[in-house]
């Protein structure tokens, strides 16, 4: 029988140093832990497909992801507090009546977040009442997007649409929110790649602030330009919303036009090409 040379011995214990250390650098679904300061880490939440929730005119815009930045919401050690997951299962960027969190994930927030570094997260799990309930969430499977990008013939003549809003005020539980949020949005299929002015995209972030960062409705003026802008999306959801909006314009009966009701988040937001 042969025992283990030092060297070997060396190699053993610094695979198990690194196991230990890789343990806890999933925070949320983005496995980032690259924005850490001052003992404090940032959680970045990845929602795919129809996890993101999106939808413009009530059709649902399966080919699109937001990516959701909260700052300091775990601590810097090894292991998660579960914080960063529990703001995943809350949707706290979403349009009215989709997604919406029920008592377990607010629940779990409330159980995980109330040590946040981040103090208002911590003082919005602690608004919680009293539960003598404990709940825990659902193992979640790794979001995939909606839809394969295989087979969609002449999607790749195509670029995504990025919009970026830096700087939010989110909301989360009983009156309380959170400042300081970032949301970068990718809407896959937008415009050809050979356009310079990326048309559809432009008509598309007004649509999207009013979809999640405003108190209103979208515009006529907003709807037009987006209905003569995106008629040509290979993205069929943005494509189908535009020919809705633009059918909605020219009826003769006086239909009324889809409406989007929001949440209330303000800030402006920077387009990326």
């Amino acid at each position: 029988m042969s025992f283990p040379s030092t060297q070997d011995m060396h190699l053993i214990g610094v695979l198990f140093v690194t196991s230990l250390v890789l343990h806890g650098c999933s925070f949320g679904t983005s496995q980032d832990r690259a924005d850490c300061d001052g003992g404090a880490c940032d959680c970045k939440n990845n929602y795919y497909g129809m996890e993101a929730g999106m939808y413009i005119g009530g059709v649902p815009i399966e080919h699109a992801s937001l990516r959701l930045t909260i700052p300091r919401v775990e601590p810097d050690t090894v292991n998660s507090t579960g914080c960063c997951s529990a703001l995943y299962d809350l949707y706290p960027v979403r349009e009215e009546g989709v997604n919406v969190p029920g008592a377990a994930s607010k629940q779990q927030f409330c159980n995980t977040c109330a040590k946040a570094p981040n103090t208002e997260l911590a003082d919005a799990a602690k608004s919680c009442p009293p539960s003598l309930a404990s709940f825990r969430s659902a193992p979640r499977a790794s979001a995939q997007l909606a839809g394969s990008d295989e087979g969609m013939n002449g999607a790749d003549a195509y670029s995504d649409c990025g919009i970026d809003f830096d700087d939010q005020t989110i909301p989360l539980i009983n009156g309380k929110s959170v400042t300081g949020v970032k949301t970068s949005f990718n809407i896959k299929w937008t415009d050809l790649k050979n356009s310079s002015s990326k048309p559809c995209c432009t008509a598309l972030w007004p649509l999207i602030r009013s979809l999640y960062l405003s108190a209103g409705e979208t515009t006529p003026t907003d709807r037009h330009h987006f209905c003569n802008a995106c008629k040509t999306a290979y993205n069929p959801g943005v494509g189908l919303t535009a020919f809705r909006f633009c059918a909605s314009a020219s009826s003769e009966h006086g239909e009324s036009e889809p409406t989007m009701r929001v949440s209330p988040i303000v800030q402006q937001p920077s387009v990326v090409a």
